[in-house]
């Protein structure tokens, strides 16, 4: 996967190329100090691991796109998930506003958030903006998958969720403490069945990331 960005670097350097991925290259010329860099501002003293090492290739990928798949990132409680996803959006953030550079640019939310805001959205004097059709679209990251409860005690919302990004080929980014399994369990085997076609599963394991841990 890295070598496929050096050949775009190269092109860019020739000036052989002219499409998105020369910005995206003039940026990532070595994409482990960026994304490094990224890690120390986020979480000060942060190690990179093989699961960090795998995180890397995957962005990598995305970014040449290579890969149309999101990332389902779980582990136990406190081990760092959410930490690696702040610094997927810090970089992301880096590329798009001094490049241009969409393609490690996305939204994100909490799945707790996402049902309150919903719920919320049909009650009188709500003066927000919730538009669900917009959580359909576009790069999502999604985190505390499972922590939410049954949107008007009745259904999924997350679950509706995954299926209609997948039915729109979104990408989507989650962290978790629920396996696989797990996913089965609560949100059935429709959405299950397609975890493979939407995600590069990856289980996070090492010492927690957070401060003072």
């Amino acid at each position: 996967m890295a070598e496929k960005l050096k050949d775009i670097v190269s092109k860019v350097k020739q000036g052989a190329i002219k499409t998105e991925a020369h910005d995206y290259a003039k940026a990532q010329i070595n994409f482990d100090a960026l994304f490094d860099k990224h890690a120390q501002k986020v979480c000060p003293g942060f190690k990179t691991f093989p699961a960090v090492i795998e995180i890397k290739q995957y962005l990598l990928a995305l970014a040449a796109k290579q890969t149309f798949k999101g990332l389902y990132l779980y582990g136990d409680v406190g081990v760092g998930k959410t930490t690696i996803f702040r610094i997927m959006w810090s970089l992301g953030k880096e590329l798009y506003q001094e490049y241009g550079y969409t393609g490690l640019w996305f939204t994100h939310c909490t799945a707790p958030w996402l049902v309150q805001e919903k719920m919320e959205s049909v009650g009188q004097g709500y003066t927000g903006s919730f538009d669900y059709e917009l959580f359909k679209k576009g790069k999502l990251y999604i985190d505390d998958l499972g922590l939410e409860p049954l949107c008007f005690n009745n259904y999924e919302l997350l679950g509706k969720l995954l299926f209609d990004r997948q039915e729109n080929k979104a990408i989507t980014f989650v962290s978790s403490n629920m396996t696989p399994d797990n996913v089965a369990d609560r949100y059935g085997d429709q959405i299950y069945d397609r975890m493979g076609q939407m995600f590069h599963i990856i289980k996070w394991e090492g010492e927690s990331l957070r401060e003072g841990s």
